[in-house]
């Protein structure tokens, strides 16, 4: 048994203590191991990456939740309790920290593509008696998350160890949120906005409560459709949705329709353009839709969609005469994002030690 106690403080300085400590031995993961977060399906798919080669994936529900990871370790002394601390980046003030009974404990919901270290301490009549420590890192691949009752979730700040992971969530309606579900959406994954990308009328509002902010902006979806990205009323919609991403006190922030793969994929292939995704980043997390259950209700095939957000990919890349990024940006400030609010969620989703 253990509990999660991710807001105490973590990382007290060794040299503030008078005493030498005892070893305890790490074992997992092993020093330096690089892990793979993603399932066995997502893992084979995605390593390599082909853009357009799903496979037998489609249609099986969803399947793509990732791995937990175990940590382990030994020691031969007295303990009344150990508490285990997880830092990315080999920082361990706001760290992840557990407190345990028993020599191993649980995690879910790690960053992909990340460098972590982890230390564990035993404590003996409340005075820290030993210590081990380690580091181990995480292969990059798509994080997808669990919300029961919510189907097609994952963190679309994968590609990129500059950026940071549990800030943006794409969905498929969450109008069937379970109590489960609506716990870990506010305390687990501490979701404080909503935006709805649906239709008025479409479904629920408001499906996570008062208490977490909701914007209702009916989403352009592709580039050759009735709610083209090219329609001055659906780039109005996308500009304001865009602009609720510029107030770091709206993160997290969770953005849906109602499959969770065309409204929703295509602000995130904007999202993640102008957050310097290249082409095969947009594509992966794209198809990752079709892991789930929501991504093949309506029996589309993999092919025809692949030839939809092909759409948004060509319209960004000749955007302008930059990169992707640049003319996505400049797509930005011509649908009426001003430069300071793209400036602001560069700076909010950046890492600071970057």
């Amino acid at each position: 048994m253990f509990n999660n106690i991710h807001d105490l403080q973590c990382g007290q300085k060794d040299s503030d203590k008078e005493f030498k400590y005892e070893t305890i031995k790490t074992v997992l993961p092993a020093k330096n191991q690089l892990l793979q977060l993603a399932n066995d399906d997502v893992a084979k798919w995605f390593t390599p990456y082909h853009p357009n080669g799903l496979g037998d994936n489609y249609g099986k529900g969803d399947h793509f939740a990732g791995k937990d990871v175990v940590f382990e370790w030994e020691y031969d002394g007295n303990a009344d309790y150990f508490v285990l601390e997880i830092a990315e980046g080999g920082d361990y003030a706001g760290c992840l920290r557990y407190r345990s009974l028993k020599k191993s404990v649980t995690v879910s919901d790690l960053n992909v593509f990340a460098d972590y270290s982890w230390r564990v301490t035993a404590y003996k009549d409340g005075k820290e008696v030993a210590k081990g420590e380690d580091c181990f890192k995480t292969e990059m691949s798509p994080k997808s998350i669990v919300i029961d009752g919510v189907s097609n979730v994952r963190d679309i700040a994968f590609f990129s160890k500059t950026l940071k992971q549990g800030m943006i969530y794409r969905a498929a309606s969450l109008d069937a949120v379970t109590e489960k579900g609506l716990t870990d959406a506010l305390l687990k994954y501490g979701i404080k906005t909503e935006i709805d990308l649906r239709n008025t009328g479409e479904g629920k509002q408001r499906s996570l409560g008062k208490t977490v902010n909701y914007y209702s902006f009916p989403g352009a979806y592709y580039v050759t459709t009735g709610a083209s990205v090219k329609d001055p009323l659906y780039q109005q919609n996308m500009a304001k949705a865009i602009e609720v991403f510029a107030d770091e006190n709206k993160y997290p922030i969770v953005f849906h329709c109602a499959i969770g793969r065309d409204r929703t994929g295509t602000l995130a292939a904007v999202l993640e353009a102008f957050l310097g995704a290249d082409y095969n980043d947009i594509m992966a997390d794209y198809e990752m839709s079709f892991f789930s259950d929501a991504g093949c209700k309506d029996n589309a095939t993999p092919d025809t969609m692949f030839t939809r957000i092909t759409e948004i990919y060509d319209f960004l890349h000749e955007y302008g005469g930059g990169s992707l990024q640049e003319n996505t940006a400049k797509f930005l400030r011509d649908i009426g994002v001003s430069s300071a609010d793209l400036e602001s969620i560069k700076k909010i989703m950046t890492k600071t030690d970057q």
